[in-house]
C-alpha cells in the first residue's frame, strides 16, 4: 500500500492594529463603523470608543447605542478602484495570494479549511486577544503556519511563551518586539484617515487600551525621549508620573484614572513579552522587516504637553518602527526578509508562498537573507 503524504498544516493569517473592520452588531442590518469610503471622505464618524470605566482590572464592554464587534481584515476597504486610486488596499494584495494559493478563508477555526484568519478588536487589551486566540488554535484541527503582521505577531510571541506547541512556524511581519514612541502621536494629537481627524482623534485612541502596550517598557525607553537640546530624558511611560508631569493628562480626573488602568494593563502584557522556552521550543521563523524608509522612534519633548516625533532622528524602518525593533527575543529565525514598503503594506513583494514553504520544509536553523521588490508609498496610512 502506497503512503499517504502527511497534510500540510493550514494557513493563518492575525492582522495588526486597526486592521480589521469594525462592525456594528446592535442594530438588525449590520454595518461597517471602520472603514468605508465615507469615513474616509468625513461624510461620517462612528463613535468608536470604548467605555473609559474598568470592572476587576478589565476594561468594561460596549456599552449601546452601538456594539461593535470585530469583521475581515481591511482589503479595499474603499472598494476596489478607489483603494487602488488612493493606494489604501491594506492586506488584499496578500489575502488574495493566500486565497489563489489555499482557498477562501475561514473565520470559523471549526470549519475545515486551508486558510484561516483570526479577527480581533484591535482597540481593546492584548491580554483579552492572548486569550482568544489560543482558544481558536485550539479548535483547530492541527498546528498552523501564522503570518502575523505587527501587534498580531506580539500575540502569537505572548501565547509561545506558554503554548509552544500550538503553532507549527510563523513569518512576522514587522512586528514590534521593542517598544517606542511611534504610536505617542496618534495618543497626543489624533491619526487623520483621509480627510477624517475625528474618527481616530486622540480622544478617541485614547479610550483603547492596546495602543498603550506598544509603548517602549523599561529599558526600552532609553535614548528615545528627548528635550530640545537632545539631551535625554529618563521617563518611565507606564508611569502616570510621566503623562502628568508632560502635561499629557489632566491629574486626577477620569481620564487620568483609565490611563492609569491602561498602563497597568501594558505592564501585565509586556511581561508576557519575556522569553520563558529554551530557543529551540519556539516555532522556526522569518522576519519581514521594513529596511528603507527613514523611521521616527522616539520624540523630542518642545514644551510642556507639546511632543514632536518627526524631529527626533530617523532611523532605517518602515516608517513606524525601525529594523531594530523587529527582531524576536528568541528562536531559530530562518531568514530575514528586507522590504522597502511602509508598515501597512511590508508583506507586499514578499514571496509569501516560498516564505511557507521555506519553512515547511526546514529542518536546520540556517539563516539567509532576502530582499523584496519596491513599494508605493500609501496615501490612506492606518498604521
Amino acid at each position: 500500500m502506497a503512503e499517504t503524504s502527511p497534510r500540510p498544516p493550514p494557513i493563518l493569517f492575525i492582522h495588526g492594529y486597526k486592521g480589521c473592520s469594525l462592525v456594528n452588531t446592535s442594530s438588525s442590518s449590520s454595518s461597517s463603523s471602520f472603514l468605508t469610503l465615507t469615513q474616509v471622505l468625513n461624510l461620517s464618524s462612528p463613535d468608536l470608543s470604548l467605555p473609559t470605566t474598568w470592572t476587576n482590572n478589565e476594561q468594561d464592554r460596549h456599552q449601546l447605542p452601538q456594539i461593535l464587534t470585530p469583521g475581515p481584515p481591511l482589503a479595499d476597504p474603499l472598494g476596489p478602484c478607489f483603494s487602488s486610486i488612493l493606494k489604501a488596499r491594506v492586506y488584499a494584495p496578500l489575502l488574495q495570494t493566500l486565497s489563489t494559493e489555499y482557498g477562501p478563508p475561514s473565520l470559523d477555526p471549526t470549519i475545515p479549511s486551508k486558510f484561516y484568519i483570526f479577527s480581533y478588536d484591535w482597540r481593546r487589551s492584548n491580554n483579552e486577544t492572548v486569550t482568544q486566540l489560543k482558544t481558536f488554535l485550539e479548535q483547530l484541527s492541527s498546528t498552523p503556519q501564522v503570518i502575523a503582521h505587527s501587534n498580531g505577531g506580539l500575540l502569537v510571541y505572548s501565547l509561545l511563551n506558554d503554548n509552544p506547541f500550538l503553532i507549527h512556524s510563523v513569518i512576522y511581519a514587522a512586528v514590534p518586539f521593542k517598544g517606542n514612541l511611534a504610536f505617542l502621536p496618534d495618543l497626543i494629537t489624533g491619526k487623520k484617515i483621509g480627510l477624517n481627524k475625528k474618527i481616530l482623534s486622540a480622544a478617541v485612541q485614547r479610550t483603547f487600551t492596546l495602543p498603550f502596550h506598544l509603548l517602549p517598557y523599561r529599558s526600552e525607553a532609553a535614548g528615545l525621549f528627548l528635550n530640545e537640546h537632545n539631551e535625554e530624558i529618563r521617563v518611565d511611560w507606564h508611569d502616570i508620573k510621566t503623562w502628568n508631569d508632560n502635561g499629557l493628562v489632566e491629574p486626577g480626573s477620569a481620564k487620568s484614572m483609565h490611563l492609569i488602568a491602561c498602563l497597568a494593563d501594558a505592564v501585565k502584557f509586556k511581561s508576557t513579552l519575556a522569553p520563558t522556552q529554551p530557543k529551540d521550543r519556539y516555532p522556526k521563523c522569518i522576519c519581514v522587516q521594513g529596511n528603507s524608509i527613514p523611521t521616527h522612534d522616539g520624540a523630542i519633548l518642545v514644551k510642556r504637553g507639546v511632543i514632536s516625533t518627526s524631529k527626533f532622528k530617523p532611523k532605517p524602518g518602515d516608517g513606524r518602527f525601525s529594523t531594530s525593533c523587529v527582531q524576536p527575543p528568541s528562536g531559530t529565525v530562518l531568514e530575514t526578509i528586507n522590504s522597502n514598503k511602509k508598515h501597512d503594506s511590508v508583506l507586499d513583494g514578499v514571496d509569501i508562498i516560498s516564505a511557507l514553504k521555506t519553512l515547511l520544509e526546514s529542518d536546520s536553523p540556517t539563516t539567509s537573507n532576502s530582499t523584496s521588490t519596491s513599494a508605493a508609498d500609501i496615501s490612506i496610512e492606518l498604521n
